[in-house]
C-alpha cells in the first residue's frame, strides 16, 4: 500500500489555508465598498460581493471562484485591483458555505458556476453594473481554478479562464482511492470543517469523499481538453507549491490541451508556494496585462 503522507501534508496544508491564511489570502479592504450580492442557485440562495469597475462602461466581469471553502470575501485582492482596471469583479460563496444556503458538496459548487454566469448576464447585472455580457472570465485559486475549467466547458459562451494554482478534483479523488488511510485521514478533515457550521454545512466527510469518488470522471479536466483548447487560458503556477504540484496538475493538462491544437494558453510560473503572498503584486499584473491583451503582450513583458 502507498503511503498516504503526501496526502496527509495536502490535506493538512488544506485545513490550514481554511483556518489561518483566510484572512491574508481571501480578506476585504475596508476602502473598498463592494456591492453585497445574492442571487438565486436551484432554490438557494448565494452570498457574494460585487466590484463595479471605475469608468462609463460597459464592462467585461471577472467571476472569482475561490478554493473549496474559501471566505466571505476578495480573493488575493484582485475584486479592487481588477476592477480599478475597468473590469467588474464578482465573487461569492458556494453552495453550504460561509452566507450562502445548500449544502457544500463538489456538484453543488460546480453547478453554481453557471447560476454565477447567469447572474452577471442578468439585467439586473446591466442595469447596476454596467456588465458587458458578451464576455465573462472565469479566475479560479485552487478548487476554484478547477472549478473554473470546468464551469467554462459546461457554458460554451465562455472564452477565457485564468487558474491560480491549479486543483484537478479526479486526481484528489485518485490519490484518495489508492490510500485507504488518507481517504479516512480526509474524511475525518472535512467532517472538522463541518462541525463549524458558520463556515460550511454538509453531510458526512465520509458521504462527501463517496461522492467525489462516484463522480471522479465528471471532473478529470483532460477529459474535457477537446473543448478547453478552444478557449483562451492562463495558468498561474507556483514551483514551491507541494500542495498542487505543477508536475501532477498543470503539465499533463497543457501537454494533453497542446496535443489537442490549443494556441492560447500559456504557463507562468513564479517563486512561490500555494498562497501567492510574496508575489502578488507581480502575479496581479500579468493577469491584467493577459486580460487586456492576451498572451503577446504579456510575453513581451519579459
Amino acid at each position: 500500500m502507498k503511503k498516504p503522507r503526501s496526502l496527509v501534508c495536502k490535506v493538512l496544508f488544506f485545513t490550514l489555508i481554511v483556518l489561518q491564511y483566510r484572512t491574508v489570502l481571501f480578506g476585504q479592504n475596508p476602502l473598498i465598498n463592494p456591492v453585497e450580492i445574492r442571487f438565486s442557485d436551484n432554490g438557494n440562495q448565494l452570498h457574494g460581493w460585487f466590484y463595479k469597475a471605475s469608468g462609463n462602461g460597459p464592462f467585461s466581469t471577472v467571476i472569482l471562484l475561490h478554493g473549496s471553502v474559501g471566505h466571505d470575501g476578495d480573493i488575493f485582492n484582485l475584486g479592487e485591483s481588477l476592477s480599478k482596471e475597468g473590469f467588474n469583479v464578482m465573487t461569492y460563496n458556494y453552495p453550504g458555505t460561509w452566507k450562502s444556503e445548500g449544502n457544500k458538496t463538489d456538484e453543488s459548487s460546480l453547478n453554481s458556476v453557471q447560476s454565477a454566469i447567469n447572474f452577471a448576464k442578468s439585467e439586473s447585472s446591466i442595469q447596476s453594473f454596467k456588465s458587458d455580457t458578451s464576455e465573462i472570465i472565469l479566475l479560479g485559486h485552487s478548487y476554484g481554478g478547477g472549478m473554473a475549467l470546468l464551469g467554462s466547458v459546461l457554458d460554451s459562451t465562455i472564452k477565457k479562464v485564468i487558474t491560480i494554482a491549479l486543483g484537478d478534483l479526479s486526481l484528489t479523488a485518485d490519490h484518495l482511492k489508492e490510500n485507504p488511510d488518507a481517504k479516512n485521514y480526509f474524511q475525518q478533515t472535512v467532517d472538522g470543517i463541518l462541525s463549524n457550521p458558520s463556515v460550511a454545512r454538509g453531510t458526512t466527510g465520509k458521504e462527501y469523499v463517496e461522492s467525489l469518488l462516484i463522480n471522479r470522471d465528471k471532473y478529470d479536466l483532460k477529459k474535457y481538453s477537446t473543448e478547453l483548447a478552444k478557449k483562451d487560458m492562463l495558468f498561474l503556477v507556483g514551483w514551491f507549491d507541494n500542495f498542487k504540484r505543477i508536475e501532477d496538475d498543470v503539465l499533463p493538462l497543457y501537454r494533453e490541451l497542446k496535443s489537442k491544437g490549443a494556441d492560447n494558453v500559456k504557463i507562468e510560473a513564479f517563486e512561490t508556494d500555494h498562497r501567492f503572498l510574496n508575489v502578488q503584486t507581480e502575479f496581479t499584473e500579468n493577469i491584467i496585462i493577459w486580460l487586456k491583451n492576451g498572451n503577446n503582450l504579456l510575453q513581451q513583458k519579459k
